[in-house]
């Protein structure tokens, strides 16, 4: 039985779980080790009482998976975003030398904003291993999937995230869809485009990696190398404090400054085609980081990619860079990048919680502990023009259906000229168009905002940048971040 609780001490509300059979789960309760994570539901107190063993933990206020399959409210998409929140929280117990006992799908819990959290650590069988786990774990995503092309069986896989990556490769193109990962505190990653776009997008980067996991894949024709060579020998894998990761981490940005004999800035425009990490796990997302003297600015950003943990992770990109941009990785709570440490001439810049919006110091620089070789390699194509999935411009625009405009504001570009911003549903999507006076000059969806949502803010943060905030009908955010152009405007993040 669970009941809603207080715990008097703190008055804090609990979920209170009550386990008839004193004797039988005290001695189980020697055996119960429960992991902290993003996607773990809190332990606050285990031990037994008068009506037999308890469970004090997080109050989650939603539902659980197994409601929502009973409802028939769970597309494939769906339930592979909740299912990958599972597996990063699985893999990081197996990490950590913690098995589950129990995976099925009464012991994930989806929030009513989004995000899934598995709960019910070290309450199923006393023989628990991670091998046991992953086989409940692909039985449940086999569940969730069942009647579609990716409920076929995984063979033989290594880790959980494994298993998702392999039933999203089965779905029908049809069927792929953009999704965000979210952490708790942490941004929502966007997907990259709308329809077809959007689900070449996803696919490429999920499916990105390539020949050995122990080995960096070939260069891609036609691209130049920034930041790490990738070299395996002592490679460590920490988080955001240099220590190692674990559900209390905490999140950052970093980028590498200087790396002797290795190029870290962009000699020349052009589009970021890929990226890849060595020793990294959890959730991870390339940033292009423009700098000013002491000051840094992120500019552009990539989707979240959830990185399993087991070598070399490669991930297909699309992201434009300027001459003289450095490149980083935004890193998610509870997530570790691989670093070699005390490198002779390695320095990073790091800032604790994501790189704001604007110009801003460094948080932790040079000499501050950190001053290790990002595993971090990122090909790009100079001179490779970069055009936002979707956006209409010149004329198209300017024949494109009014639709239905639900906000809007002016901004100011540095040359002194006015555009107006304006969000418009047109039915099937959402999208931010640019005006000259009355003429259309150029329209881009917004990725994952639905139409059945509501705008919840679209302000001019600092020219020429406006913000975007949306919430979707089943309350899930969606922030974005544009720069407006003369002609034309382009994402941020």
């Amino acid at each position: 039985m669970v009941y809603e609780a207080t715990q008097l001490s703190l008055d804090r509300r609990v979920a209170l779980k009550l386990f008839p059979g004193r004797v039988a789960l005290a001695e189980g309760s020697q055996r119960l080790h429960w992991p902290e994570h993003p996607h773990v539901t809190r332990l606050y107190a285990a031990g037994s009482c008068d009506h037999g063993y308890f469970v004090a933990m997080q109050l989650v206020r939603g539902t659980s998976l197994a409601t929502l399959q009973s409802a028939g409210r769970l597309d494939p998409s769906r339930a592979l975003e909740i299912l990958g929140n599972v597996a990063i929280a699985l893999d990081s117990a197996h990490r950590q030398g913690v098995a589950h006992g129990a995976v099925n799908a009464r012991n994930v819990l989806v929030e009513d904003g989004g995000r899934a959290l598995l709960t019910d650590f070290g309450v199923g069988p006393a023989r628990a291993d991670p091998a046991s786990d992953r086989a409940a774990f692909a039985a449940l995503v086999q569940q969730c999937l069942e009647g579609t092309a990716a409920a076929a069986t995984t063979p033989s896989p290594d880790t959980a995230a494994a298993i998702v990556r392999s039933a999203v490769e089965r779905l029908p193109p049809a069927a792929r869809r953009s999704r965000r990962i979210r952490r708790p505190g942490w941004p929502a990653a966007l997907g990259l485009g709308v329809g077809a776009v959007a689900a070449a997008a996803f696919v490429a980067v999920l499916t990105a990696g390539e020949g050995d996991r122990g080995t960096p894949p070939p260069l891609l024709r036609g691209v130049q190398v920034l930041g790490s060579g990738l070299a395996e020998p002592g490679v460590s894998s920490v988080g955001c404090d240099g220590r190692q990761a674990s559900g209390a981490s905490l999140p950052c940005s970093v980028v590498q400054t200087r790396l002797d004999g290795r190029p870290l800035t962009a000699p020349r425009g052009g589009t970021i085609r890929r990226w890849t990490v060595r020793g990294a796990s959890g959730e991870l997302a390339l940033q292009v980081i423009r700098r000013r003297g002491r000051q840094f600015d992120a500019v552009a950003r990539s989707p979240t990619f959830l990185v399993s943990g087991d070598g070399i992770e490669a991930v297909a990109a699309s992201l434009p860079i300027r001459a003289g941009d450095l490149v980083g990785l935004e890193v998610a709570p509870g997530a570790a990048i691989g670093v070699r440490r005390d490198v002779r001439g390695a320095s990073t810049a790091r800032w604790i919680g994501p790189l704001r919006r604007g110009m801003q110091q460094v948080d932790r620089g040079a000499a501050t502990g950190f001053d290790h070789e990002l595993q971090l390699r990122v090909e790009y194509e100079p001179g490779a023009r970069w055009r936002p999935p979707g956006l209409v411009s010149g004329p198209d625009a300017a024949l494109a259906p009014s639709g239905r405009r639900l906000g809007a504001t002016d901004v100011e570009l540095r040359d002194g000229r006015v555009r107006a911003v304006a969000v418009v549903g047109t039915g099937r999507q959402i999208a931010i168009d640019v005006f000259a006076g009355e003429r259309r000059l150029a329209r881009l969806p917004v990725p994952d905002a639905d139409p059945g949502g509501r705008l919840v803010e679209l302000v001019t943060h600092e020219r020429p940048i406006v913000i975007l905030s949306w919430r979707n009908g089943d309350g899930r955010a969606v922030d974005r971040d544009y720069a407006v152009h003369a002609s034309s405007i382009t994402p941020r993040n």
